[in-house]
């Protein structure tokens, strides 16, 4: 009778007398049984496009910010304090208004306050907003008390009896108003020289579109050395249409135009 072929891995029968065929080895790998599904290889890619979840441990990736966007503490949050920076500049340079001014410094201060936090809030903006505007104030102040130094200095009401003037049109008779007044010496020459002065009563302010009488308001000692056919004297006021109370100021001057060459008396 023919025997099936063995087993792979099967002893062949012993020829010895008395052996017993030992039992068969068991094989190491079994063969692939035809009709069973293979083993599926893992997917590659994400065929559903579900998001796949990091493995525990991964290191995740960063966050990452659209255009335009900043980072917590990164520089686009600077940047209102740099815009406050730039107004207290702007304005610093109109802070003779003092208004922009007082603004200008009150925007810097705060700009400078915020840079405690070690970010750039534009220090230096701030700093020179600072100092240009309290430069720009102190020169508006100067300019200010200088100019009413200045109408104070040319206002007839300031006059004083003994002082020299220069003023234009002072010399000519057919002129209702004069210029700029400029006090100078009496020892060179000059235009006129006060001779007295004092406040308009109502009966002077009331005809004072036809002239000032100043003749009784000079010291008649001094009237009397002056020659009417050499020397006139003019009431001036500060206004063209003075009101009772007004200062007036009477200027001796030489009835030829020619300027005065020393002290009158």
């Amino acid at each position: 009778m023919t025997q099936p072929p063995p087993y792979p891995g099967t002893p062949e029968p012993s020829d010895e007398p008395g052996g017993a065929t030992p039992p068969p080895i068991p094989p190491t790998q079994q063969p692939p049984t035809y009709g069973a599904p293979a083993a599926q290889p893992p997917a590659y890619g994400n065929p559903y496009g579900a998001p796949q979840q990091p493995a525990y441990g991964a290191p995740q990736q960063p966050y990452a910010q659209p255009y335009g966007g900043a980072y917590p503490g990164g520089p686009g949050q600077d940047q209102p304090s740099k815009g406050m920076a730039i107004a207290a500049l702007v304005l610093s340079f109109l802070a003779c208004t003092f208004v922009a001014g007082v603004v200008a410094i009150v925007l810097a201060i705060v700009v400078l306050v915020r840079g405690k936090d070690g970010r750039n809030h534009g220090k230096g903006l701030a700093i020179a907003a600072l100092v240009i505007s309290v430069l720009v104030m102190l020169a508006t102040v100067g300019v200010i008390v200088l100019a009413a130094d200045f109408v104070e200095e040319q206002s007839i009401d300031n006059l004083e009896t003994g002082q020299c003037i220069d003023a234009e049109n002072l010399t000519d008779a057919s002129s209702d108003s004069i210029g700029l007044i400029d006090k100078v010496s009496c020892t060179g020459d000059h235009d006129g020289q006060v001779v007295a002065t004092s406040t308009l009563t109502a009966a002077q302010a009331s005809a004072a579109s036809d002239g000032i009488d100043c003749t009784p308001l000079v010291e008649q000692s001094l009237m009397a050395t002056l020659d009417p056919e050499e020397i006139e004297i003019y009431g001036l006021t500060q206004d063209t249409s003075p009101e009772t109370g007004d200062a007036v100021a009477c200027v001796a001057v030489r009835a030829d135009g020619e300027q005065l060459t020393e002290k009158l008396g």
